[in-house]
């Protein structure tokens, strides 16, 4: 089979591909790096959204830590007690200790066990976390190369796990004349 067909010698690959109703010849390489751009623009965009939420965070925890460390959490309860509604505790908020409206929000929502004086090494703790996750993510997305390494790590990772050993032999055709008999 080896000497009399082809099976040996490489071929090219095309690809038909149908994008924004238009008929594309792509090559295999052109393929891949397509993918590579598509897996690069979903990761920056799955790390854009932990930086945004992680920034949320950041952002009521300021506010949540000067309140505690300014002895405000007697004026908080009080607020608290005496709105109507939510919205009505939110501008109190809002007008008394001079924070966001997402802030005032998350003060709202809370529970009043959580804005104790026992929670304030709980909080700083979170926030430090919430800083140096930042940091990291920020620096994540600054680069294009650090986006590389992490699809490069988890391609690596998937074949670890899913990939299986070449079950077939390959042989050259320069070491025999011909192909090797069964048994």
């Amino acid at each position: 089979i080896y000497k009399v067909t082809d099976l040996q010698m490489s071929f090219s690959v095309k690809y038909d591909v149908v994008y924004n109703y238009s008929n594309y010849h792509v090559s295999l390489r052109s393929l891949i790096l397509n993918w590579l751009e598509n897996r690069r623009n979903t990761k920056r965009r799955i790390y854009s959204y932990q930086y945004s939420t992680i920034l949320k965070r950041i952002h009521i925890l300021e506010a949540l830590l000067k309140i505690l460390q300014s002895n405000g959490e007697d004026k908080l309860i009080k607020i608290g007690r005496k709105s109507k509604n939510r919205q009505t505790m939110i501008e109190s908020l809002i007008s008394t200790f001079k924070i966001s409206d997402i802030q005032a929000e998350a003060l709202s929502d809370m529970k009043f066990y959580n804005v104790s004086k026992d929670n304030i090494s709980a909080y700083k703790k979170e926030l430090k976390e919430c800083k140096s996750e930042e940091n990291k993510i920020k620096k994540i997305l600054d680069s294009t190369e650090v986006v590389d390494n992490i699809i490069i790590d988890e391609l690596k990772y998937f074949k670890d796990k899913y990939a299986i050993p070449r079950m077939s032999k390959i042989i050259n055709p320069a070491d025999i004349n011909e192909i090797p008999k069964s048994k």
